[in-house]
């Protein structure tokens, strides 16, 4: 699904050091997918995020050059978030467990964002997951990032399509 928002070019309040987003995985299925992000032209700086790859990980980037992907995650079902308020680091978060990630800014996105699959040198890569809703946001503290998720389950559980 396209955005229509670049960051570089549409971000107001945010920056390649000042980014938060956080998105909502609906389903489980199997496969080397990727429920939300870009890469900008020439491969060299990622905004991503899955909550399992095909090797059973957790990977994100956060306006860096490669993912994180150091902890298993055998449920794609979560709320995730990456949060950047730093060159040096950003902050990864499944649910409300949040991982500092020693990962250095690269750049900043200068291509549409995707949700439902990621936006790959301009070509649209689905994931048959279900992205129940996608923000962004400038740099948010971890009480802001699970603030924000305690109030996306209250709401999704509304409807009985919570993910916790």
């Amino acid at each position: 699904m396209r955005t229509n928002f670049i960051p570089s070019v549409n971000g107001t309040l945010i920056g390649q050091d000042n980014i938060c987003v956080i998105v909502g995985v609906g389903s489980d299925n199997d496969g080397d997918m990727w429920e939300f992000g870009a890469v900008n032209l020439g491969a060299t700086t990622f905004l991503r995020l899955t909550a399992r790859n095909l090797g059973e990980k957790i990977s994100m980037s956060c306006n860096s050059g490669t993912e994180d992907g150091s902890d298993v995650g055998l449920n794609a079902i979560a709320h995730l978030a990456v949060s950047r308020g730093a060159a040096a680091n950003f902050e990864r978060y499944k649910n409300s467990t949040k991982k500092n990630i020693a990962q250095a800014s690269t750049g900043y996105i200068n291509v549409e964002l995707h949700a439902c699959g990621w936006n790959f040198n301009g070509n649209a890569q689905p994931s048959t997951r279900q992205v129940r809703y996608a923000f962004v946001f400038s740099y948010l503290t971890e009480a802001e990032v699970q603030g924000v998720m305690t109030i996306m389950e209250s709401y999704l559980d509304n409807y009985g399509m919570g993910l916790i």
